[in-house]
């Protein structure tokens, strides 16, 4: 017999401990997984109980238990969230899908989830319920369309797929399920997938530059030709930082019939967005321009040639980024902020929306005829782009990679600039491979807004021609009143259309133009006047100053 105090016979390891005949010690038990399919038994329970349910509900009892259930079903599959405007989405956990609660795809998903006939009266009660809760329910999200940029972590997210977006650092570019890190995106209908290639590698940047820039025909102004060149290039990578910020500079490209001015900009919107992409003619209605800033990454307005009213004022809101709060559809009380998101890019053969605040916030180009290069099918073009368009858009995440590197370089450099939308001044300068002479750019492109502002400019035609008829007038100071009267009676004489309809109108022209009048003109202040008036005095400048 054996003591009670000996060790039984056999090998240690056969005896089984406490921690051995521990379930959570077996690694072979899986709680996670066990989980997972009691979640998965209780959700096909409530799924059989519901259809029961939807085949008749003679009480008020079972009515409640059909919403309840039905509300439940969907968000045990995925969830309600809200961004930043109020809209409400559906995000499904399994697809990755992102889809705005309220629209024909998230009524098709319910029909298809829950089984339900959408011409049945239960229908409508069950999606009545559900976007109910969901208002109510629904937590604040980052959603974006097209991508986002987190300077702060120097990384940026781009739509890549209805399901999958790339996450770009510095080091990777990799392929993610749609709600990674927490953000959101919603595929914007109108908008292609595209297939990410990275073992193109550099060939694939050059490849979008040649096609989306290097077939341009800039001309030399302020800026050369190279120098614009290079400025659009960075202004395309620009898009794709800038597409969370609230301030967006306007992309302005001028130039004759013929110079490519529309093609340049309906290539870079195809590459962007894909073969349904168009530009837009200005509409009487400004609402359908604020609908599509607030849902595309690139609206491109074409031939704004002839004034059309508050133009000048819906391009200067757009590029500081201030919502538009607007009533929605079919309630008296309820409003939409609705955020813009476009870059907004413009043509023109003589442009008159050339007021001084809306100069300050653009990136002007100029464009010649093309007639030595000869011209091209513009299809053609455009079957170009659609061909390679996941090669161009390679290249160009490749780029947007290379600029992340720069600007994680120079971070905490270059706090300053003279360009007026500093945080894009800044963002280009950072990014560019060559930040010194990035700024050498803009301080040119700042003279070539005072140009564009003056390009027309009224009071400068008419001040020139009065100075330029007797050179004594240069010599006398003369006060808003005085200089009202001698410059209608000037135009009076020349059968001129005088502008102003009076003295404070002219006074404020003046107050307001003084950088446009000052790419032509002298303008002098006689300060030493104590009688709370402005007396000004006006000389031509025998050079304009580039």
């Amino acid at each position: 017999m054996t003591q009670d105090n000996e060790i039984p016979s056999g090998d240690p390891e056969d005896t089984p401990t406490p921690e051995a005949q521990s379930p959570a010690a077996n690694p072979e038990i899986n709680f996670d997984e066990i989980h997972q399919r009691v979640e998965e038994f209780a959700l096909n329970h409530e799924r059989q109980e519901l259809t029961n349910l939807l085949h008749g509900t003679d009480s008020k009892q079972q009515r409640d238990r059909m919403l309840e259930l039905s509300y439940h079903i969907l968000t045990a599959e995925g969830f309600f969230l809200r961004d930043l405007s109020g809209q409400v989405y559906y995000f499904t956990r399994s697809s990755h899908r992102l889809m705005p609660y309220d629209n024909q795809e998230f009524l098709d998903y319910v029909c298809l989830n829950l089984g339900i006939n959408p011409a049945t009266h239960e229908f409508k009660l069950i999606v009545a319920h559900v976007q109910l809760r969901a208002r109510h329910d629904a937590g604040h999200r980052d959603v974006h369309r097209f991508a986002c940029y987190l300077p702060e972590k120097t990384i940026l997210y781009l739509n890549h797929q209805p399901n999958k977006i790339l996450r770009i650092t510095p080091e990777s570019v990799d392929t993610v399920p749609n709600g990674t890190d927490d953000l959101y995106f919603v595929f914007d209908r109108y908008a292609e997938p595209f297939e990410f290639e990275p073992a193109l590698g550099k060939s694939a940047i050059q490849l979008a530059r040649q096609i989306l820039v290097r077939g341009i025909n800039f001309m030399d102004s302020i800026l050369s030709s190279s120098e614009q060149e290079h400025m659009f290039w960075h202004t395309i990578l620009s898009i794709f930082h800038l597409s969370t910020s609230r301030t967006k500079p306007l992309i302005v490209i001028i130039g004759e019939p013929g110079s490519g001015k529309t093609t340049t900009l309906r290539v870079l919107g195809t590459a962007l967005m894909g073969a349904r992409f168009e530009v837009h003619r200005l509409s009487t209605d400004e609402r359908d321009i604020i609908a599509a800033i607030s849902k595309h990454p690139l609206v491109v307005l074409d031939n704004i040639d002839r004034p059309a009213e508050s133009l000048e004022d819906l391009l200067a809101t757009v590029s500081t980024g201030i919502c538009f709060s607007r009533r929605k559809l079919y309630t008296d009380n309820d409003e939409l902020e609705i955020i813009p998101r476009a870059q907004i890019g413009i043509t023109s053969k003589s442009p008159y929306f050339n007021r001084e605040d809306v100069a300050d916030r653009s990136l002007v180009y100029h464009v010649g005829r093309i007639e030595k290069a000869g011209f091209r099918d513009e299809n053609a073009i455009i079957s170009e782009v659609l061909e390679k368009r996941s090669a161009i858009m390679t290249g160009l995440v490749l780029a947007v990679q290379q600029t992340l590197v720069n600007i994680r370089k120079r971070r905490g450099l270059f706090k300053k600039t003279n360009f007026r939308m500093a945080d894009a001044g800044l963002l280009l300068i950072r990014m560019s491979d060559t930040p010194l002479k990035m700024k050498r750019i803009l301080d040119k492109m700042r003279r070539e807004q005072t140009t564009f502002v003056a390009e027309g400019n009224p009071l400068i035609e008419l001040l020139c021609s009065w100075l330029t008829e007797a050179s004594g007038r240069s010599a006398k100071y003369r006060t808003t009143h005085e200089l009202f009267l001698e410059l209608s009676q000037f135009c009076k004489e020349k059968s001129i259309r005088f502008p102003y309809r009076s003295v404070k109108s002219l006074g404020m022209a003046l107050s307001n133009q003084r950088r446009a009048l000052e790419s032509r003109l002298r303008v002098i202040l006689d300060d030493r006047r104590t009688d709370n008036l402005k007396y000004y005095r006006f000389e031509l400048k025998s050079v304009p100053e580039k």
